[in-house]
């Protein structure tokens, strides 16, 4: 007895103590059903200029309906800064598949719709958590 009461004050003080939260994320607009959904997590301008996220996380489409799909981002500290680089791995190759200059596969950002040909710094899709419940990724496609 004494022990599960250990265990669960144990447990209860890890979870007060380091507050970790999981944030919704929608995915707008996908165009392919096959492959999955292959998210980068940002954290500062440095790391997003290196391409190297702190986090990969990978969605499976079988629940997308109508062109969306929704996914949970979890362990995200209070006050602390993101990113999400978004990237549609329709072919499922885990790589970025490129044509002559651009991607062939959809691609997006957290909270940024991009327009033109130019990537955002990181402060254009940056977001503090809690900013919102739920972040939107608004996929576009080159071809």
């Amino acid at each position: 007895m004494i022990k599960t009461c250990l265990l669960w004050i144990s447990l209860f003080g890890t979870w007060w103590s380091n507050p970790a939260i999981s944030v919704t994320v929608r995915f707008e607009g996908i165009k392919y059903p096959d492959g999955f959904i292959f998210v980068g997590l940002y954290e500062n301008q440095e790391s997003w200029d290196q391409r190297l996220p702190s986090r990969e996380i990978n969605f499976e489409k079988w629940t997308m309906r109508d062109g969306s799909l929704i996914g949970t981002v979890s362990d995200l500290k209070p006050g602390k800064k993101y990113g999400l680089a978004v990237l549609d791995d329709a072919n499922g190759n885990n790589v970025v598949d490129m044509g002559f200059i651009f991607p062939e596969e959809g691609f997006g950002f957290s909270n940024f719709q991009v327009k033109g040909f130019r990537l955002p710094r990181f402060d254009d899709f940056a977001f503090t958590y809690p900013a919102s419940d739920t972040i939107v990724v608004k996929m576009r496609y080159l071809f």
